[in-house]
């Protein structure tokens, strides 16, 4: 189950939150509660924190894209930062990253690797 943290207004872009799966279970009441977001924040650019996320079904990627065609619509951007490899991967499957801007976490390497 995914959780959504408190939104924060930061220089006109309200940064939120995520954490868990997204998927068919956690999909509806995330979409309300992003919705309610979004109503209470009018005027603002949205950007999505999901390095918490470890899992996005198709439900997820739904509730993603529904977000940014209705932020979209009011002329408003959403970001996803954070974003962990697993979930980057289907992502860019899924062509996101030809629509919004999304920002993967940096790849740490492993104590000793070389560069």
């Amino acid at each position: 189950m995914a959780r959504l943290g408190r939104p924060e207004l930061d220089d006109g872009v309200v940064m939120v939150a995520l954490a868990g799966t997204l998927d068919l279970a956690a999909a509806r009441g995330l979409r309300e509660q992003l919705d309610d977001v979004l109503d209470r924040f009018p005027r603002s650019d949205v950007a999505l924190d999901l390095s918490g996320v470890d899992f996005v079904d198709s439900s997820g990627l739904g509730l993603l894209l529904g977000r940014f065609r209705r932020l979209k619509a009011s002329g408003r951007a959403l970001r996803l930062v954070g974003v962990r490899e697993s979930v980057d991967k289907v992502l860019r499957l899924s062509g996101f990253h030809g629509i919004m801007e999304i920002d993967p976490l940096p790849r740490v390497e492993p104590p000793g690797a070389q560069p």
